[in-house]
């Protein structure tokens, strides 16, 4: 109160004093995990005392780079973020200091990246195994290896295999593997497809002679001197032919001479002497095989006897495989039947040629025994070469 003498008191004007409290600068959103480029969201303020004056962004924590974003809003929306990114929101309270809410980041996974699987791409049927690899090194973890038999068109099996390599043993058919890559939130990725070819085993095949007129003949043939000319082919092979090859004494193996010829025909021509010939064939990456050998008599006498071989192994090895009886094919209307230790009848064919109509250890006469392949033994022979002739008669082993 003020008061002069002699005079009333008199009381001044009230004065009223605000006291704002003290800035709150409130909760962001709990932090998030998005994929690159394809994103959207916002980060929420809760918690506050004040108004919101700014948001803040960073890429690096706020420790040197900060932009401002002109928005008072408890929002701050965010869409399509190419790098994790750091918020947070300025607040002030009346005439309070200014205050910082926590911080909270977006989080940026780039997309899955599978890179392409390495290994070989071509197998042998007899036996392989090894990896198929991941390299370099993925962006996400492995969900799962696939595999198809028609480049996953409409088959796929899933491999429960999580690693960077994927063991293969003994594959039979030619197919594709893939695996599946996930790096959350973002979608998972295949890799592309690996596909590999299986190569059938090598098989060496028999040579025939084709001459220009009549059947093919087999081993051995015979020229006279001075008409040492003829057509031979590779039948029965399964692989590309490498080179033809000869020689004139199988007793040195070393002495094989090369033919430059990478082709199932081959065309001899002035030979002066007797000589043997075979073909090296190979499958794809298979173990390289000859064939059967093929015989090329020069100036001798032809020999119509007959000759049995004793034995036959019919396991595709191309040596032994089919029960050869020389000179048979001279005579056409014969008839070759095989008996079994009890006397049955395994094997009856007319017309033998050592060809088509051969004996490869297998029955054609219905028998009690499972199945087409004879067991190892020991059988017997009737060859009836007709035209009045004798029967010839014996035995043959059969090995397997």
């Amino acid at each position: 109160q003020i008061q002069s003498p002699g005079c009333p008191v008199v009381y001044p004007s009230p004065v009223t004093v605000k006291v704002d409290s003290l800035t709150v600068g409130g909760t962001l959103t709990a932090p998030a995990v998005v994929c690159a480029n394809a994103n959207s969201g916002s980060i929420d303020l809760v918690g506050e005392r004040g108004d919101v004056q700014k948001w803040e962004t960073s890429y690096d924590n706020f420790n040197f780079n900060i932009n401002s974003v002109l928005n008072t809003t408890t929002s701050e929306p965010y869409i399509n973020l190419t790098a994790t990114t750091y918020y947070r929101a300025v607040v002030k309270n009346g005439v309070c200091a200014l205050m910082n809410s926590n911080i909270t980041a977006v989080t940026v996974n780039t997309a899955p990246y599978a890179p392409s699987i390495s290994g070989s791409s071509n197998f042998c049927i007899e036996g392989n195994s090894g990896y198929f690899n991941i390299n370099p090194s993925i962006v996400g973890s492995v969900i799962h290896w696939e595999t198809s038999n028609d480049y996953f068109v409409s088959d796929s099996t899933i491999i429960a295999n999580t690693t960077s390599s994927f063991a293969y043993n003994n594959l039979t058919t030619p197919g594709s593997i893939r695996y599946l890559v996930r790096y959350s939130p973002c979608p998972d990725v295949y890799s592309s497809a690996f596909n590999y070819a299986i190569n059938p085993a090598t098989k060496g095949g028999l040579i025939r002679s084709y001459p220009d007129q009549g059947s093919p003949v087999v081993s051995p043939i015979f020229v006279p001197i001075g008409e040492s000319s003829g057509n031979l082919r590779l039948d029965g092979s399964v692989g590309g032919v490498i080179q033809w090859e000869y020689t004139t004494d199988t007793s040195s193996m070393g002495s094989w001479i090369v033919i430059p010829v990478p082709s199932t025909d081959y065309v001899f021509t002035n030979l002066d002497t007797s000589i043997y010939v075979r073909v090296r064939v190979k499958s794809g990456n298979c173990t390289e095989k000859y064939s059967a050998l093929f015989r090329i008599i020069v100036g001798e006498i032809v020999n119509t006897e007959v000759k049995v071989y004793p034995t036959i192994s019919p396991n595709n090895d191309n040596i032994n495989d089919d029960w050869i009886i020389e000179n048979i094919n001279l005579n056409p209307s014969n008839q070759v039947r095989i008996f079994n230790r009890w006397g049955d009848l395994v094997y009856e064919q007319s017309g033998y040629d050592n060809i088509n109509n051969v004996w490869r250890g297998h029955a054609n006469v219905r028998l009690t025994v499972t199945g087409r392949d004879l067991p190892e033994g020991t059988y017997f022979y009737v060859i009836a070469l007709g035209n009045g002739k004798p029967e010839l008669s014996g035995y043959v082993v059969l090995n397997r």
